[in-house]
């Protein structure tokens, strides 16, 4: 059986071609860029299916034949954990260049993706942890830096570091207020309101928001003038922890939110919300909520079922850590 022929464009394209060749797929049309990186003909064949960056570089649009499309998805999860998958049916989207693609797809790559698509480009040029995120926001800062890498192997380390406190962490201290972009896997974003940071260091960050009118979500409880909440976000970690206090200082309530591995960028942090959460009211046990939406995702085809069961890992660790302390501090590997 002939080989389906992929060409693929993009911030993702190195990982990506090491992917699929891996998997006995054939690349087609490769860049120049391509060429020079990896063993291959330079095939001028027409392409079966097309991968093509997003607008906002968090993913690929993946067209071609809508069965060959979705086996390729198949694929792709079993190496991309958290990968989100959503079917784009507008046409004018679906259309790319000059031809109109049968099916288009639209592949999300949060935390752990990237970091899977980090190690398979590691594996044929020198490339730095959180590459394809510093892609995003601070593309000439990175080439300068993996530069500096392929002299200089042993500095790998101390490189990383000083590039993420210089690119990210720092900008988000200057600012003092930080964005959350709290996507769902149907595709909404969901701008939560800015949070004064309290403490940022290189893997975990806290921040006091306001509140004063409504309810807060999950834990059916009224929104009182004066109430504040601490954010707790671990840098990477599967979860993000709200507390909720009155004007007093009392707890009212505790809510964690469990997503994909939260990133950092220089104005904000971004994951996927996986639906399921744990909740915790004052003087009543923690409960696990809204199983079903997660398991919606699922049967819609937006996450694999092996990323459902990440999330309710997850949220029977966290079910775990609350039986012996109230207020769990840590990070979910």
């Amino acid at each position: 059986m002939a080989k389906t022929r992929i060409k693929i464009r993009g911030i993702y394209a190195t990982a990506l071609t090491r992917l699929l060749l891996d998997l006995g797929y054939g690349i087609v049309q490769p860049s120049e860029e391509i060429r020079d990186r990896f063993p291959m003909p330079d095939s001028e064949a027409k392409e079966d299916l097309s991968i093509v960056d997003r607008d906002d570089h968090q993913g690929v649009l993946i067209g071609g034949e809508k069965h060959a499309v979705e086996v390729l998805i198949g694929s792709l999860w079993e190496a991309l954990l958290d990968m989100v998958v959503r079917e784009i049916r507008d046409p004018e989207i679906s259309r790319r260049g000059k031809e109109e693609k049968p099916g288009c797809f639209d592949a999300e790559f949060p935390g752990a993706s990237k970091a899977a698509l980090d190690g398979l480009r590691g594996r044929v040029v020198p490339t730095m942890t959180h590459h394809h995120s510093l892609r995003i926001t601070a593309s000439n800062d990175l080439d300068l830096v993996e530069r500096q890498i392929e002299k200089t192997p042993p500095q790998k380390d101390k490189l990383e570091r000083e590039l993420m406190r210089r690119l990210v962490l720092r900008p988000l201290k200057k600012e003092g207020l930080i964005r959350i972009d709290h996507v769902k896997p149907e595709g909404q974003t969901l701008r939560f309101r800015e949070g004064e940071i309290l403490s940022l260091e290189s893997e975990r960050l806290f921040m006091r928001r306001s509140f004063h009118a409504g309810r807060y979500d999950g834990l059916d409880l009224p929104i009182e003038p004066g109430d504040y909440g601490i954010t707790e976000v671990p840098l990477g970690g599967w979860w993000v922890k709200h507390a909720y206090f009155s004007r007093e200082g009392t707890l009212k309530g505790q809510y964690w939110n469990v997503n994909t591995p939260v990133e950092p960028y220089p104005d904000r942090i971004r994951y996927v919300d996986l639906h399921v959460d744990v909740i915790k009211r004052v003087n009543e046990p923690p409960r696990i909520i809204d199983t079903e939406r997660l398991q919606s995702a699922v049967a819609k085809g937006l996450i694999s079922p092996r990323l459902c069961r990440k999330a309710m890992e997850v949220a029977h660790c966290l079910m775990d850590e609350l039986g012996s302390d109230p207020f769990p501090f840590k990070v979910i590997s």
